[in-house]
């Protein structure tokens, strides 16, 4: 079967481990036989799984409960930090799998300037069959995860999944940014920078952009609010060449948990 990883990265993932290992070494356990709980000295990562619901799906969450002082990142974590990985290739019948985050916050300064939690918080996923096939065996999940305080280490751990408590996994997908109609975001590209204008009586805050394979976005700017419209000003980091306007994620922070949708620029 196919490798089936849900991540975002700016920087590719072996140079990342490479660095991280090559001057704090590794959190991980020396057993590979993938457990329930793994707890580090750093977080302790648990992974939990409904049973297989509509059209075969499985919905689930890996809860990452940070020790105290200790950070972690978003799906895409700015230029600095490390996103998470979870391969579900092991588990049989998985043809796609997607992994979801709760909004963001931005900490540290100047070339530590990252997007990710200070805070304990759970990953919600969902895992899709494959044609005439069903995951209704274990599901296990291979997790590297970069976590901070005064230096950055990686975690490692395979995991495998335990029967969700009743509620348990809702209350993962609840805490998600609360999808709103797209139709209320206008959004343009000139030259290096993205626009989003969103309309919302709540007060936004900041908005965090994921794009597809190539695009990177930096920290925005709001530039303005009028008519219960707040622009922000989002400089376009990294491209790749040639691209047509792509598909975008745009997460906005009013304060509580999220706004958040799918917009095309003009």
């Amino acid at each position: 079967m196919k490798p089936n990883i849900a991540t975002f990265a700016r920087i590719p993932v072996t140079i990342a481990l490479a660095a991280l290992v090559a001057t704090t070494g590794a959190a991980s356990a020396t057993d590979r036989t993938p457990k329930t709980v793994v707890e580090t000295e750093f977080a302790t990562l648990a992974l939990m799984a409904e049973p297989p619901g509509a059209h075969g799906m499985v919905r689930g969450a890996l809860t990452i409960d940070l020790k105290p002082g200790w950070k972690t990142y978003w799906l895409d974590p700015g230029p600095s930090g490390i996103p998470p990985q979870i391969d579900f290739s092991g588990t049989d019948g998985v043809e796609k799998a997607v992994v979801l985050a709760p909004l963001p916050q931005r900490f540290g300064e100047d070339l530590a300037r990252a997007n990710g939690y200070k805070h304990d918080l759970s990953l919600p996923f969902l895992l899709t069959p494959g044609a005439g096939q069903t995951i209704d065996g274990t599901i296990t999940a291979s997790v590297f995860l970069g976590v901070c305080d005064d230096i950055c280490v990686p975690v490692q751990a395979e995991l495998s999944a335990a029967p969700a408590s009743e509620g348990a996994v809702e209350i993962a997908f609840g805490d998600l940014p609360q999808t709103i109609d797209p139709g209320a975001v206008t959004a343009s590209m000139e030259g290096d920078t993205l626009t989003l204008a969103l309309r919302s009586d709540a007060a936004l805050n900041d908005v965090f952009v994921i794009g597809p394979a190539g695009w990177y976005f930096g920290e925005a700017e709001a530039t303005g609010k009028s008519g219960g419209e707040t622009t922000f000003r989002i400089p376009i980091d990294e491209r790749p060449r040639d691209a047509e306007s792509p598909e975008l994620t745009a997460v906005f922070d009013d304060g509580e948990r999220g706004l958040t949708a799918v917009v095309r620029p003009d």
